[in-house]
């Protein structure tokens, strides 16, 4: 790779790859090998306190490679610790850390060199933290030879893009990671909740409203993934709604711009709908970006905290818990006794547990306490 034209385009090449998570690393390695003339090339992890190292991706994904990397990236950190001033950006060659030998020659590398055809190596750092150190390694065998000057020059002229494309990757991957997270926690949520656009468009939801919607019990989506409710008056209700959020941007977000209801056709109790506005719909050219937060509220639904939640919170036994959880779903104390399989008298007895427990003294103030604690545990799922 000698001409401008050729860098340019790795240049390029990097920054494609800042996309994706760095484990996903491996076509663009695969290219920088082709590039420096190299046996691969591989980024890897060291830990500056332990004599350890591991591969974060590399060209080479052949067994016989990645047999012998994590022993050879031990004894690479003990010559790397040689050199306090590591940072970024900076190139390191395998005879500067051994001081001018062959690799070949050091006893340190017990043969590693010979055996897997790498007898050559260059390194830059493209990330240095107080606990880790993270290199971009390329090797070569014996017969092609040490890295030149001219390979050096190119290495050094894509350190800067390769780090910057290193914090981009990590901050799209945490950007990620983040709104799995925010996801999560909106899939435990017992109301459904749904962001949509200008033209009802749903751009996303939790797991809650994907159930009401599913069961199209007077609102659904439509073909195109806009709302859908049972009447084209209570449609252009909640169109109005959605103007409002538009014609009064600085309302708070949470705040409700509107409340709606929907009947359903099997006659259940119908759904509530709350409309609040996330944020002004000018601050966005996307014109599919959520503009308005919809929380759909199924009256019929009615989420119990899970039984180890009073257990733990109360100090409750599983059989009490169990009863807890029953009154909770409005069951009367006979039917809470025979769907246990235990007498009248054993369930009175463990209701006075629950309110000395609980510091109630009537099942109403129980259960409106009890429904005031946290009712799903799929937050924390896998």
């Amino acid at each position: 790779m000698n001409t401008k034209k050729d860098i340019l385009e790795l240049i390029g090449e990097i920054y494609n790859t800042a996309t994706l998570p760095k484990h996903q690393w491996g076509s663009f390695l695969k290219l920088m090998e082709i590039s420096l003339d190299a046996r691969s090339v591989t980024i890897f992890t060291q830990d500056r306190d332990e004599l350890d190292g591991h591969v974060v991706a590399s060209s080479s994904l052949a067994p016989h490679y990645l047999y012998w990397c994590d022993d050879y990236l031990g004894t690479v950190n003990t010559m790397l610790h040689r050199l306090s001033d590591l940072r970024q950006g900076m190139m390191i060659t395998g005879e500067e850390c051994i001081g001018g030998m062959p690799m070949a020659e050091h006893p340190g590398l017990d043969g590693f060199p010979s055996r897997n055809h790498a007898f050559h190596w260059t390194a830059l750092v493209v990330k240095v933290t107080d606990e880790t150190v993270d290199i971009l390694m390329a090797v070569r065998d014996e017969a092609t030879g040490p890295f030149d000057d001219q390979t050096l020059g190119i290495c050094r002229l894509l350190a800067p893009h390769l780090g910057r494309a290193y914090r981009i990757s990590e901050q799209l991957t945490t950007n990620q990671s983040h709104k799995t997270a925010l996801a999560k926690m909106l899939d435990a949520l017992p109301d459904g909740v749904m962001f949509i656009d200008d033209t009802l468009k749903v751009v996303e939801l939790n797991r809650t409203a994907r159930y009401i919607l599913r069961s199209d019990d007077g609102v659904t989506l439509d073909q195109d993934g806009r709302l859908r409710v049972v009447s084209s008056t209570l449609r252009a209700k909640i169109g109005a709604l959605l103007a409002n959020v538009l014609l009064n941007p600085d309302l708070p977000t949470g705040i409700p711009g509107g409340v709606v209801a929907i009947p359903r056709p099997s006659g259940k109790r119908d759904y509530t709908v709350h409309v609040s506005p996330l944020r002004s719909f000018e601050e966005t050219s996307d014109q599919h970006a959520p503009i308005a937060a919809v929380f759909l509220t199924d009256p019929e639904y009615h989420p119990t905290p899970p039984s180890k939640t009073l257990e733990a919170r109360y100090g409750l036994t599983r059989s009490e818990a169990n009863l807890a959880l029953l009154l909770c779903q409005g069951k009367e104390l006979r039917n809470a006794a025979d769907e246990l399989y235990v007498s009248m008298n054993t369930v009175r007895s463990h209701l006075k547990q629950i309110f000395s427990k609980t510091n109630t003294h009537r099942q109403g103030e129980l259960i409106a306490l009890l429904n005031r604690l946290p009712t799903s545990t799929r937050l924390f799922e896998n």
